[in-house]
């Protein structure tokens, strides 16, 4: 898949004579700086600040609550996928035992699982012996939670999907692996051929853009971990173990940050866009993380 046709997508977008502007916070980061090569190849413009310029055709990438910051000041939609995507997928896809449930349902979980936040991250996720060790102060006890059988991915890889294909991949993390960027190469071409399988799957809904990781589950097989927005998700360019893999190409990576963080959205991608709340003092609309009941 080409960069130059998804340039070509994104520019239908906008008037050809303006490049997007792709807007990073000040903090530097390998990621940050990955993307703003990209950008400057594609002859985009890039500001960081914290203040949210005076841009048209802008998109942005970071932290969750910069974007949410910038997304609202700049009227972009940001697209995610809804809390419940992930354990409504056929079990076929999962390999595992997913169920969404409540904070406050968590005390009544008496067995060693996997928990983790449906969505912003209120609480470290990971292997609780019950329910009752996850935190719980200062969160909303309404706070939607993943809960999942306890299995062991051999292979972790980050697919960015623009359109149901995946555009660009890298592995990012592994048990005991040989080095050699042939080995590496065979596993992530394991990999993609699974996961295009499973985008080739209509009863599988999507946003345009968005990551999708998977993983390798001993006597399973392949699986999918989750989905993440990708302008809020790591590129993890360069091999795992290996210096001569290549990993994710950044500047397909952009593009399909591009498109999950943008001010013109698709009559498909509206159900995907992420949701905004009131503050409780009702003077203006956030998309501030509504599960934090204390100062954060």
């Amino acid at each position: 898949m080409s960069v130059s046709r998804y340039t070509s997508l994104w520019c239908t977008l906008i008037p050809m004579s303006t490049s997007p502007t792709l807007i990073l916070a000040p903090k530097l980061s390998q990621d940050s700086l990955l993307l703003a090569r990209a950008a400057a190849s594609l002859g985009w413009s890039v500001i960081r600040t914290m203040q949210p310029p005076e841009v048209d055709h802008a998109t942005v990438y970071g932290e969750i609550a910069f974007c949410d910051v910038m997304a609202e000041a700049l009227g972009l939609s940001l697209l995610e996928t809804p809390d419940d995507w992930l354990p409504n997928l056929p079990h076929s896809c999962l390999g595992r035992r997913i169920q969404l449930i409540k904070h406050h349902e968590l005390r009544s979980i008496r067995s060693r699982l996997f928990f983790k936040p449906a969505n912003d991250k209120v609480f470290h996720a990971g292997i609780y012996a019950t329910g009752a060790f996850v935190p719980y102060r200062q969160i909303d006890p309404n706070a939607p939670v993943l809960i999942s059988d306890v299995v062991t991915f051999e292979a972790e890889v980050r697919c960015y999907i623009l359109d149901r294909t995946v555009v660009t991949a890298s592995i990012y993390k592994g048990l005991d692996w040989e080095t050699t960027a042939e080995f590496e190469d065979k596993i992530l071409q394991e990999a993609l051929t699974w996961t295009q399988q499973f985008l080739a799957n209509p009863n599988v809904p999507l946003p345009s853009a968005i990551v999708v990781d998977v993983g390798f589950i001993p006597d399973w097989g392949w699986a999918v971990i989750e989905a993440n927005q990708a302008y809020a998700s790591g590129v993890y360019a360069g091999g795992y173990n290996s210096r001569e893999s290549k990993g994710a190409d950044p500047e397909k990576v952009l593009l399909t940050v591009a498109r999950s963080a943008s001010s013109q959205v698709s009559e498909e991608d509206r159900r995907w866009i992420r949701p905004t709340r009131p503050p409780q003092d009702g003077t203006a609309f956030s998309r501030r993380n509504p599960h934090l009941t204390g100062p954060t």
